[in-house]
């Protein structure tokens, strides 16, 4: 009887990141570890094809073998290589950059000559830095997601191309601090994650407002919505106990 393969289990941060991805002819996976991500887009058909790239010699010899494990050798090439250098995108790839600071993804993406037709961030830090640099160079943040892992709340991006109407991108306003800070998406649709994601990132707003002023009334937004999140908090312990 041949022993079932057993393949790898994506973490509930890379879950996320995978819903995500659009369907797609070819993914690009920048900071791959081990392949786990980019093994289970193909295997599930969601891209056709895949790069799994790393700056390091090591995991990439890990995802090697996992790669070939998965027996998908002849759909799935590994490079070692920082970001996207050396590597030909086309328009249509898919680009994902998952557990890298927001200032490295910006540095990365910098260096192609048009937006993508989409690109998947899980920023680590510096969320607003990148979705200010999005705004600011012809994508638009469609998706937005919150997923807790290890007792950590992370937020996944989804970006694509702009609308490239000139009289819509005339009329069409500059993202806010707090839309980028807080995200546009998240802000407009307000998942049941949020209020917690509302906690974890006003320790970060307090501490970065003392060399950014600006970002004061930032926390004036998160404390008036945070406020009704506490109220509901308490009401919905109320309930429980009694």
């Amino acid at each position: 009887m041949q022993k079932q393969l057993r393949l790898p289990v994506l973490s509930a941060r890379l879950e996320a990141v995978s819903n995500l991805v659009k369907p797609c002819e070819r993914v690009f996976d920048i900071g791959t570890d081990h392949a786990f991500l980019p093994i289970e887009l193909v295997r599930r058909g969601i891209c056709q094809s895949a790069v799994a790239s790393d700056i390091r010699t090591g995991p990439i010899a890990v995802a090697r073998r996992n790669i070939a494990r998965a027996g998908l050798t002849d759909r799935i090439e590994t490079a070692v290589t920082s970001g996207l250098q050396g590597h030909v995108i086309n328009p249509d790839d898919a680009v994902v950059l998952s557990g890298l600071g927001g200032l490295e993804m910006i540095e990365i993406l910098a260096i192609l000559p048009e937006p993508l037709s989409q690109v998947i961030l899980q920023p680590q830090k510096s969320a607003m830095e990148l979705r200010l640099w999005l705004d600011a160079n012809q994508y638009r943040i469609d998706r937005e997601e919150l997923v807790v892992d290890r007792d950590r709340i992370y937020v996944i991006i989804r970006a694509v191309p702009e609308e490239t109407d000139p009289v819509r991108l005339l009329h069409r306003p500059a993202m806010s601090l707090t839309e980028a800070v807080l995200g546009p998406v998240l802000l407009q649709e307000k998942p049941p994650l949020f209020g917690s994601y509302l906690h974890q990132v006003a320790r970060h707003v307090q501490f970065a407002s003392r060399r950014m002023p600006e970002l004061s009334e930032v926390m004036a937004a998160i404390q008036e919505w945070l406020d009704p999140c506490l109220e509901a908090t308490k009401t919905r312990e109320a309930h429980h106990d009694s």
